[in-house]
């Protein structure tokens, strides 16, 4: 039966409830891994960290060669200041490299050494390579031609051979076009080219079609200023893992200006046994038409990749982590890079070694501390993937892609400041019966244009932190989908804006297996859309919706099946223009109870079924411990409160004008 509101509201003021709530969206891990990240902190939501003007967390200098440093405090969008004359710089060795209060750093002997920066309480490291030597010799002088037709390989490898045995240096490789077999270097041997365009490495035709790598790298070894054709179109039946550079186990080594291009496998592939390789940068390269990936990252600790342009329109991936040792992975940056590819599986992999290995209840195998920064994407056919990590952290990027998809087990992924435009924006994704789930992702600071789904999660997933984003969709699907094949637990959604979707919050469920317990939605902005800014569809329990603000835009409905939709709490929202207000409907034996309606406006609603608030009057199973109380209603089609007879009790104190 229908309850028509008529008398004035009359409520005592209750004292309000300040929530102070910390997102720690851009803090450091604060654990048993506290410090990993020691070159940022939090103030507030505002990010702090330090930059140095050497764009690389590794320099390598010769003997007796000096390099200034420029230290920069950034914090959240702020211009950066800088702060040099206020840095403290010390060195984990004097003896290999000494660096003035100023911030002067003086190469001195062969070696590697740590140079710190510290500002306040912010702290960097930078790795810094003191070659051995600044001896140089020519490949032309030991027998290469260079004519594209000779093969130049025997001389190459006397070259590397003769000056590692004297201590180490550059193997200089003057303009040409220089056919190989898989050449090796030594400890502290570089192959630097003439320049990139015109220093051409070839491998030749009659290389074997195996494990054949062009360039094999050693400990303390640089590759610079050349191009490495990997010649796929004369090897098209050759295995993947014929790379053009490879390193197995190699320990501080660069890989700077290069063009590597046509490998049968992959442009780059770093790898190793359990050992790993450490401290590897790969920068200011173009790595295009590689036929199984252009950069690979297998046992690797220590990474920086920054500023390549990365491409393939063969439909290959860009970067690819694919660790396999049972074992922990540390530290990697990636920064200004650009991936451009045609992928229509995956454009980047970001993980650590799969978790499924370790067992039903091991703890996986993370990667630890990768940063994902200031890179541009553009791969709309293909998937971002992140698995198996550790504080992740995913920012200031532009991410044109299918969608970013955090699978298997994760703990502590961030993404924030990021520009999405994508399918569905983030896919969250657990497996294995709640064995491999995602705990504690932070996304925060996005803006997201997506014609399905802003995110989607499924099979499970537990305190996630949806912060201050903007969502724009295409007149379907939802800003937030809760597909609950898993339990999916204490998610919090606090001042989002969402635009032009179906529905804002749709929560459904799978069979018997799944529920969404401990939803909050608090101090959103909902408008244009073609359902409900909330559809809870089924099952769940502990939701609430607070202070939000509904607009041409039906504000919340109830849906309840043959399971319990318990504890819901909808409080003070500003719902107007849209068909319905807050609407409940019943279907099959399931049970909702413990329903508060209260300190709702709902205005200008231009249908309302049977009522602005209406809880299905026909049902048989009637809904327990319902209050609706302290609502307005105003200017609504059907201005009414409608409820089972068994409710009217539960009514009171609403008004109506």
């Amino acid at each position: 039966m229908k309850k028509r509101v008529t008398h004035l509201l009359l409520i005592c003021l209750l004292p309000l409830l300040i929530v102070i709530y910390f997102v720690v969206v851009h803090s450091p891990v604060n654990d048993e891994k506290e410090g990993l990240f020691s070159d940022m902190s939090t103030d507030g939501k505002a990010r702090r960290f330090l930059t140095v003007d050497i764009d690389t967390y590794f320099l390598y200098l010769e003997a007796l060669k000096e390099v200034q440093l420029k230290v920069f405090a950034n914090e959240g969008k702020q211009p950066k200041k800088d702060v040099t004359d206020r840095a403290y710089f010390t060195t984990s060795n004097e003896e290999i490299a000494a660096v003035s209060p100023a911030g002067i750093v003086r190469a001195k002997a062969a070696g590697t050494a740590v140079v710190t920066v510290n500002h306040e309480e912010l702290t960097k490291e930078i790795v810094l390579h003191v070659a051995a030597n600044d001896r140089r010799v020519n490949v032309k002088e030991y027998g290469a031609y260079g004519d594209g037709m000779h093969d130049d390989t025997a001389a190459f490898q006397t070259a590397i051979d003769e000056i590692a045995a004297s201590g180490g240096g550059d193997v200089y490789v003057p303009a040409g076009t220089y056919l190989l077999h898989p050449i090796y270097l030594q400890p502290f041997v570089n192959i630097v080219g003439e320049d990139r365009d015109h220093v051409v490495l070839t491998l030749s035709d009659n290389a074997p079609a195996d494990y054949t790598r062009l360039i094999n790298m050693n400990d303390h070894t640089k590759v610079q200023n050349i191009t490495c054709d990997g010649n796929y179109r004369n090897h098209p039946n050759g295995t993947e893992h014929m790379h053009c550079i490879f390193a197995w186990d190699s320990n501080y080594i660069m890989i700077d200006n290069n063009r590597l291009m046509n490998a049968v496998g992959d442009g780059i592939s770093i790898t190793g046994s359990s050992d790993g390789s450490s401290h590897v940068i790969i920068s200011n390269n173009i790595v295009e038409e590689n036929q199984r990936s252009q950069i690979v990252i297998e046992q690797v600790n220590d990474l920086t990749i920054i500023n390549n342009r990365i491409s393939s329109a063969t439909g290959r991936p860009g970067i690819h982590f694919e660790p396999w040792e049972p074992m922990e992975y540390f530290h990697a940056k990636i920064t200004q890079n650009s991936i451009t590819t045609n992928s229509d599986g995956y454009n980047v992999i970001l993980a650590g070694g799969d978790s499924e290995l370790a067992g039903e209840n091991g703890p996986g195998y993370f990667f630890y501390g990768i940063e994902f920064f200031e890179n541009t994407v553009i791969a709309p056919e293909s998937v971002f993937d992140i698995a198996d990590t550790f504080h992740l952290m995913v920012y200031d990027n532009q991410l044109d892609v299918r969608e970013i998809r955090i699978y298997r087990k994760n703990e502590h992924v961030q993404i924030f400041d990021n520009e999405i435009t994508a399918v569905d924006g983030i896919r969250i994704e657990g497996m294995w019966d709640r064995k491999l789930i995602s705990t504690g992702a932070k996304i925060a600071d996005n803006t997201f244009r997506t014609s399905n789904n802003g995110i989607f999660m499924m099979d499970g997933a537990e305190k996630t932190e949806i912060d201050n984003n903007v969502f724009i969709g295409a007149e379907k699907s939802a800003g937030i989908h809760l597909f609950a094949t898993e339990d999916i637990s204490d998610t919090i959604v606090t001042n989002n804006v969402f635009q032009k979707y179906e529905h804002g919050i749709f929560a459904d469920y799978y069979g018997n297996k799944g529920d969404v317990r401990k939803l909050i939605v608090r101090n959103n902005a909902f408008s244009d859309f073609t359902g409900y800014a909330m559809y809870l569809n089924g099952t769940g329990s502990g939701v609430t919706m607070t202070g939000n603000e509904i607009v041409n835009t039906s504000g919340v409905r109830l849906y309840v099946h043959d399971r319990v939709l318990s504890d819901i709490r909808l409080l003070d929202n500003k719902i107007s223009g849209g068909a319905n207000g807050i609407i409940h409907r019943q279907y099959g034996a399931g049970m909702l109870e413990n329903a508060t309606i209260s300190g709702n406006v709902i205005s200008g609603i231009l249908d309302g079924e049977a009522g602005a608030i209406d809880f299905d009057a026909a049902s048989s199973v009637t809904p327990v411990n319902v209050v609706i109380t302290g609502n307005r209603l105003s200017n609504n089609a059907n201005n009414d409160i409608s409820v089972h007879e068994s409710l009217e009790t539960s009514v009171e104190n609403n008004t109506a004008d």
